[in-house]
């Protein structure tokens, strides 16, 4: 299960942001993963936050954990369209294993 950071990303935010709040980000983010895991009663999972482009670093750790399915969640309330978002279609796109997406409406 992974998480992904846009710090690093985004070069025109990064000055801005200290390297403290990037820490406490990273650490509320690993929390919020763990406490999925446990609510979902998920067994062997492995939390995973990371920094970086959220498609790239997607895709950088489905080939290094040689993952043979990825599950993606995209959230977009309010479009009625039956679109994906930019990072859900490059993950489809490029995976080399299966891409699963789940659209949230809520």
């Amino acid at each position: 299960i992974a998480y992904v950071m846009p710090y690093g990303y985004f070069s025109y935010i990064e000055p801005f942001v200290s390297d403290e709040s990037i820490q406490a980000a990273a650490k509320r983010a690993h929390d919020d993963l763990n406490s999925v895991i446990a609510e979902a009663g998920i067994v062997n999972a492995t939390p995973h936050v990371l920094r970086g482009g959220v498609g790239e670093q997607a895709l950088l750790l489905q080939e290094k954990i040689d993952a043979s399915m990825m599950l993606i969640n995209a959230h977009r309330p309010g479009v009625e369209v039956h679109s994906l978002g930019a990072y859900a279609t490059q993950i489809v796109r490029h995976a080399s294993c299966t891409a699963m997406v789940v659209r949230s409406f809520s």
